[in-house]
């Protein structure tokens, strides 16, 4: 199933990268990949949240994704090219409606930017702009793919 995220946390803490070893993905829990976060010179913030992390902060998450419980490593995996076509696509027709958001992330997620930056997504939804530049833009998004279970 795919999923778009809209990232709209944006602080971080800076400091020097240090390298971990990841077990296998589907073996971690949050709270190691929290760890390897910190160690990375990117603390989140309580509770961790996997779908806010900062732009500035995306290397890191790549390398500590591994250690996330099992769907939440496949949640975040790359898409593939032909997908990242479409959410490009997606987040310029966003942007011709008034939205301002970066294009996709190399996970396939997007930031929200301007005065949508620090809404959630039952706000976002609630709101009537991005309603409507939603509708508008929905079928420049990748189909739905059936999970392999």
């Amino acid at each position: 199933m795919r999923r778009i995220v809209l990232l709209v946390l944006v602080t971080a803490a800076c400091g020097a990268p240090t390298t971990t070893t990841t077990p296998p993905p589907g073996a971690g829990s949050t709270a190691a990949y929290a760890a390897c976060m910190r160690r990375q010179g990117h603390p989140l913030p309580e509770p961790v949240d996997v779908n806010n992390v900062p732009a500035d902060a995306q290397a890191a998450a790549a390398k500590c994704r591994p250690l996330l419980p099992g769907g939440e490593a496949e949640r975040h995996a790359r898409p593939p090219a032909e997908d990242m076509a479409k959410l490009r696509a997606f987040a310029q027709c966003m942007r011709a409606h008034q939205i301002q958001m970066t294009d996709p992330l190399p996970d396939g997620n997007m930031r929200m930017l301007g005065r949508m930056e620090h809404m959630n997504r039952e706000q976002l939804n609630a709101d009537p702009a991005y309603k409507a530049a939603l509708a508008a833009c929905r079928n420049r998004l990748p189909e739905e793919k059936e999970k392999k279970r």
